[in-house]
C-alpha cells in the first residue's frame, strides 16, 4: 500500500487552474457541470483517501509482520520488500 494523492480532485478543487489542457488535457470535460460532478463522485479528496489508504497500510503491514519470516527461507530474514516481490526478483535472479 503506496501513499498518494489523489491530485486530479485535489487540483479541481483548487479551481482547474493547473489541470493540463490541450489534446490530452481537460479541455473537453472541465466546463461541464455533470462531468465535473461525476468526476468528484469517482475521486474523493486525498484528505479522505489518506485515511483509508493508511487503515488498508496498517492491515498489509501487521498481515506482512505475520507472514513474512514464514514465507522466507535462508539465513537472512531481514527483507524490506513485500515477499512476493521479493520471490519474483530472487526468481528473477537465479533463473536469469
Amino acid at each position: 500500500m503506496n501513499r498518494s494523492n489523489n491530485n486530479l480532485r485535489d487540483w479541481l478543487d483548487e479551481g482547474g487552474a493547473r489541470l493540463p489542457k490541450g489534446k490530452n488535457g481537460v479541455d473537453k470535460w472541465v466546463n461541464d457541470a455533470d462531468t465535473v460532478a461525476r468526476v468528484r463522485e469517482l475521486y474523493p479528496p486525498s484528505s479522505m483517501m489518506r485515511v483509508k489508504i493508511e487503515n488498508d497500510r496498517r492491515m498489509f503491514l501487521t498481515a506482512m509482520a505475520q507472514i513474512k519470516q514464514e514465507m522466507i527461507l535462508g539465513v537472512d530474514k531481514n527483507v524490506y520488500v513485500e515477499p512476493a516481490i521479493w520471490t519474483i526478483e530472487w526468481a528473477r535472479n537465479y533463473y536469469k
